[in-house]
């Protein structure tokens, strides 16, 4: 009787320990805090295109983007390590180490995600990048986006007062990264 009643509390243990382990941040993970919203990208017109690292623009049916090496454009192939800009008539890409990343906000400051498996797992990156010609950079912790935001105080305090806050509600998922781009592409003023 009292080896059942250790198995069971031990089980409700293991299992309780297993469910809270999600509630806890145990690293910087800063890439989760981003919510995958796009602005729409209508600025780019009702055809899609690429366009190459010397500035040339293609315009044309895309295929096979993602696969291989090589995208299709009106059945030309292009080298992925070519083409700086995609759009195809939904979402607007930037090519980046490992793939394609898509523009979920736009402005002075654009954010890129990029969603790969390694393994069994999904994985997103998050790249930010300052002004139009800059490559962007992946943020991989909070410290990423303090340093690209830091002449917008506003913006640098969103993400610390949050911070604080997480540390004492663990279980609670806001936008705060998120916010914080905006106020600074919203030249630094409270959206």
């Amino acid at each position: 009787m009292l080896n059942q009643r250790r198995s069971k509390t031990l089980t409700l243990l293991l299992f309780a320990g297993f469910f809270l382990s999600g509630c806890f941040l145990t690293r910087d993970n800063s890439n989760i805090f981003v919510e995958n919203f796009t602005n729409a990208e209508t600025h780019h017109g009702s055809r899609s295109f690429i366009l190459l690292r010397n500035g040339d623009t293609i315009y044309g049916n895309q295929k096979e983007r993602f696969l291989g090496s090589k995208t299709f454009v009106n059945d030309v192939p292009y080298k992925n390590n070519r083409i700086r800009n995609m759009f195809d008539l939904h979402f607007y890409y930037h090519r980046v180490k490992g793939g394609f990343a898509r523009r979920i906000i736009r402005g002075k400051v654009n954010v890129y995600s990029r969603h790969y498996k390694k393994g069994e797992q999904d994985l997103y990156a998050i790249y930010l990048q300052k002004g139009e010609e800059a490559e962007p950079v992946e943020a991989r912790t909070f410290e990423d986006y303090r340093k690209l935001l830091r002449d917008c105080p506003l913006a640098i305090q969103t993400i610390d007062e949050e911070m604080v806050r997480k540390k004492r509600h663990l279980n609670q998922f806001t936008y705060f990264l998120s916010t914080a781009i905006l106020i600074y592409n919203k030249d630094c003023k409270p959206i």
